[in-house]
C-alpha cells in the first residue's frame, strides 16, 4: 500500500514535467533566450552554447536578447529548410554595448544559414556583430528588421528572396548582397563601407533609398532588372551600374556620378530627377531609351541611343551628348537637343 503513493506521485511529477513543455510550446512555436542558448539548450539537437542549432523545420521565437561573448560568435545555426524566426522586438548584439562605434571585424554572424531555403526572419535588430547580419540561402524572406554596425555585409541572401521594411547600416562590405531575382522593397540602405546594393540579374528595387554608402548604391552584376521610385543620395560612386534593364521614377541627388548602363540594350531610363551630383553622367554603350528625365549634368549617350523629352538645367553646366532625338528635348531653354 505504500507504494501506491509512490507511483502516484511519479505520475503527478511526469505530467509536470509534460505540462512544462507544453507551456513552454503552446502555440507550437519554440522558444529560444539567453538562459537556454548558453545553459541547457534551446530544442532538438541543440547542445548549451552558442550558436543556437536550429536542426529542424518549424516556428521559433526569441522570448529575450541574445548576448553574444566575441566578435567571433555566431548566434544562430540553422541547417534545416522551412523555418521561420521571430526575433520578437528583441535583438542579438554583443554582450557589451558598442554603439555608437559597432562595426569591428571577426567571424560571428548573427543568423547564419547558408543555402538553406525558405528562411523567414522578421521584427528585430542585429547589430555589432563581427561578420555578417543574417546570411541566408534561396526563397528567404526578411521583413522589418533593423541590422547596423556589423563587421561584414548587413544581408548576403539567395535568389526568390525578398526584403521588405528593413533597415542596413554602417556595414563594413555591402548593404546587401543577393543573387537572382530577389525584391528588396521599402527598406533603407545606407553607409556600407562599399556598394549599398549588389545583386545578380533581374532584381527589383522599389521604395527604398539608398545613400551614403561609400561605392556604388546599387551594382546589378547581370542582365535586368527594375529599380523604380527610390532614393538614391550622396553615395560615393554612381547611383546605379546596370544592363538591360528599367530605371523609372527616381531620384539621385548628390553622388558622385549617376548611372552607367554598359552593354545597355533595350534598357529605359525614364521620369528620373538627376540633381546636385558633382557629374551626373548618364551613360550607355547602346540601345538605351532616355525619356522625360530632368537631369542636371551631362548625358553621355551612345549614337543609337533614342533621347526623347529630357529636360536639362540650365546652369551651363548641362549637355546631352550622341543619341538620335526621337521627340525634343529642352536644353538651356533651346528645343531640340543634342
Amino acid at each position: 500500500m505504500r507504494r501506491v503513493p509512490r507511483i502516484l506521485g511519479s505520475v503527478f511529477l511526469a505530467l509536470m514535467a509534460l505540462g512544462a513543455v507544453a507551456a513552454h510550446a503552446v502555440d507550437g512555436v519554440l522558444e529560444i533566450g539567453q538562459t537556454c542558448a548558453v545553459s541547457t539548450g534551446c530544442g532538438p539537437g541543440d547542445l548549451p552554447g552558442f550558436p543556437v542549432s536550429i536542426t529542424r523545420s518549424g516556428s521559433y521565437r526569441l522570448v529575450a536578447d541574445l548576448e553574444l561573448p566575441t566578435l567571433d560568435t555566431t548566434a544562430i545555426l540553422v541547417s534545416a529548410n522551412h523555418v521561420t524566426i521571430d526575433l520578437n522586438g528583441f535583438s542579438i548584439r554583443p554582450r557589451e554595448d558598442c554603439t555608437p562605434d559597432c562595426g569591428a571585424p571577426g567571424l560571428g554572424t548573427g543568423i547564419l544559414a547558408p543555402q538553406i531555403e525558405n528562411l523567414a526572419v522578421r521584427n528585430g535588430t542585429l547589430f555589432g556583430l563581427g561578420q555578417d547580419g543574417l546570411r541566408t540561402g534561396d526563397y528567404a524572406q526578411i521583413a522589418d528588421v533593423r541590422i547596423f554596425g556589423v563587421g561584414g555585409t548587413g544581408i548576403v541572401t539567395g535568389s526568390h528572396s525578398e526584403i521588405r521594411n528593413t533597415t542596413v547600416a554602417s556595414t563594413g562590405v555591402y548593404g546587401i548582397q543577393a543573387e537572382h531575382d530577389v525584391a528588396i522593397l521599402d527598406s533603407l540602405v545606407r553607409a556600407a563601407a562599399t556598394d549599398g546594393v549588389v545583386a545578380a540579374g533581374t532584381p527589383l528595387i522599389s521604395r527604398t533609398r539608398i545613400q551614403n554608402n561609400g561605392g556604388m548604391g546599387v551594382r546589378i552584376d547581370g542582365a535586368g532588372g527594375s529599380v523604380l521610385d527610390n532614393v538614391l543620395a550622396g553615395n560615393g560612386n554612381l547611383a546605379i551600374q546596370a544592363h538591360d534593364a528599367v530605371f523609372a521614377n527616381n531620384m539621385l541627388s548628390q553622388n558622385g556620378f549617376g548611372l552607367f548602363f554598359f552593354a545597355g540594350q533595350a534598357s529605359v531610363i525614364r521620369s528620373n530627377a538627376f540633381s546636385q551630383s558633382p557629374a551626373v553622367d548618364v551613360a550607355s554603350t547602346r540601345n538605351a531609351l532616355l525619356v522625360d528625365n530632368a537631369i542636371h549634368g551631362s548625358v553621355n549617350a551612345s549614337y543609337d541611343d533614342g533621347t526623347n523629352g529630357n529636360v536639362l538645367g540650365a546652369s551651363g553646366g548641362s549637355s546631352l551628348i550622341g543619341g538620335e532625338a526621337i521627340a525634343p528635348s529642352v536644353c538651356d531653354g533651346t528645343l531640340g537637343c543634342p
